[in-house]
C-alpha cells in the first residue's frame, strides 16, 4: 500500500476553506440570528435541525453530518460510523472521495487525534463545506462530545 503524501496545495487550499465557512457563517448568524435560540431539535433520520424559542419554530435547516468529537477522544468521519444513516452522511462520504482521488491523508482515515479536536472539527467541517458547496457549519452540542454539520439548506419559519 502506497503512504497517502497530501499535495503540496492542500494546505492553503484547507486555509481558503476556513475563511470561507468564517465568512459563510457570519452571514448565517446575521440572516437566522443562529446561535440565539435557546433550543433546537434535530431530526436524525432526515437530517433536519430546526431552532426555536419561547415554544415556536423560527429556522429549520436541511444538515448532513461531517463528523462528531467524543470528549477527549477523537475525531470521527460520518462516513465511517454506522450510526448515521446514508440519507445524512452523503457530504461526509463526498469529503472522502476527494481525498481519495487527491491523495488528502485527513479526508480518509477514519478516525483522527489532535491536541485540539474543536478545532480539528470546524477545520474538517469547513474544508468538507468547501468540497460540497455548503451554505455553512453549525456546531451541535451532544453531552456527550461535540457533532458537525453541514447546512445544505436553511429558512426562516416566522
Amino acid at each position: 500500500m502506497n503512504p497517502i503524501v497530501d499535495p503540496t496545495w492542500y494546505g492553503a487550499w484547507r486555509q481558503d476553506a476556513i475563511q470561507e465557512m468564517a465568512q459563510k457563517n457570519r452571514k448565517l448568524v446575521d440572516e437566522f440570528q443562529l446561535g440565539k435560540w435557546p433550543r433546537f431539535d434535530f431530526d436524525f433520520e432526515q437530517g433536519w435541525l430546526t431552532f426555536s424559542g419561547e415554544g415556536k419554530s423560527a429556522v429549520r435547516a436541511a444538515v448532513q453530518v461531517v463528523g462528531t468529537v467524543a470528549a477527549g477522544k477523537d475525531w470521527l468521519w460520518a462516513w465511517s460510523n454506522d450510526w448515521w444513516s446514508d440519507a445524512v452522511t452523503q457530504d461526509a462520504r463526498e469529503a472522502r472521495r476527494f481525498g481519495q482521488e487527491h491523495n488528502i491523508s485527513e479526508l480518509t482515515r477514519a478516525s483522527l487525534q489532535d491536541a485540539d479536536l474543536e478545532a480539528l472539527g470546524w477545520e474538517l467541517a469547513a474544508v468538507s463545506a468547501r468540497i460540497t458547496s455548503a451554505l455553512g457549519v453549525y456546531r451541535v452540542p451532544t453531552g456527550k462530545g461535540l457533532l458537525f454539520v453541514l447546512f445544505r439548506e436553511i429558512s426562516s419559519l416566522t
